[in-house]
């Protein structure tokens, strides 16, 4: 299994947040006088207290499993950007990033296109000298993110013509389109061509 796997037995598997109950002031009396009978007698705001008490220790060892499950979840995800990050920023490849302009530009003309490109998709490291850093592997990365990037709005456009191509027939083949005149389309064809024989 992996962090990406939909089995249900997955210890990745998004489990639902369990409800989290705010007793009101009837349910903390029921429970104070369950508790202590006699103490909710003679000292209620002290039985209330402790049934207040009680339902908060319920409450979290209730929401207990959710909360480790997500402390594991959280924590195989920052593991996997670490590792991610060691794999992008190996120490003997980095270099500045001017260096790295001149060296693989890719498809950016000036270096204040590429740094902020570098920057926004967070490939960009601090070095020991307080200068930014950036390696081959990272520029590798930034140029297929883009890739990904243009293919994505090449789709979404694709969707978009589709979609409007639809409607575009939708409203020609109505054949009940009005025209300046006030008849419709089919009725002012016809009366062209009568007119012209």
């Amino acid at each position: 299994m992996t962090a990406y796997s939909t089995d249900p037995d997955s210890p990745f598997v998004e489990r639902p947040r369990p409800l989290h109950f705010e007793p009101n002031a009837l349910d903390l009396a029921k429970v104070a006088a369950a508790l202590d009978p006699i103490l909710s007698k003679k000292e209620p705001a002290k039985a209330v207290r402790l049934a207040q008490n009680l339902i908060a220790a319920a409450q979290a060892c209730i929401e207990e499993p959710y909360w480790r499950h997500r402390d594991e979840v959280d924590y195989w995800e920052q593991r996997g950007k670490k590792l991610r990050r060691e794999g992008l920023f190996p120490a003997e490849n980095c270099v500045s990033l001017s260096d790295a302009f001149k060296r693989w530009p890719g498809k950016y003309t000036t270096l204040g296109g590429f740094v902020n490109a570098l920057r926004r998709r967070d490939l960009t490291l601090r070095g020991s000298k307080h200068e930014e850093l950036t390696s081959k592997q990272a520029v590798d990365e930034l140029g297929r993110l883009r890739k990904e990037e243009i293919k994505a709005g090449w789709r979404e456009s694709k969707k978009r013509k589709k979609n409007g191509m639809q409607i575009k027939f939708s409203r020609i083949s109505s054949g009940n389109r009005k025209t300046k005149s006030g008849t419709s389309k089919a009725k002012a064809v016809t009366l062209k061509t009568k007119r012209e024989s």
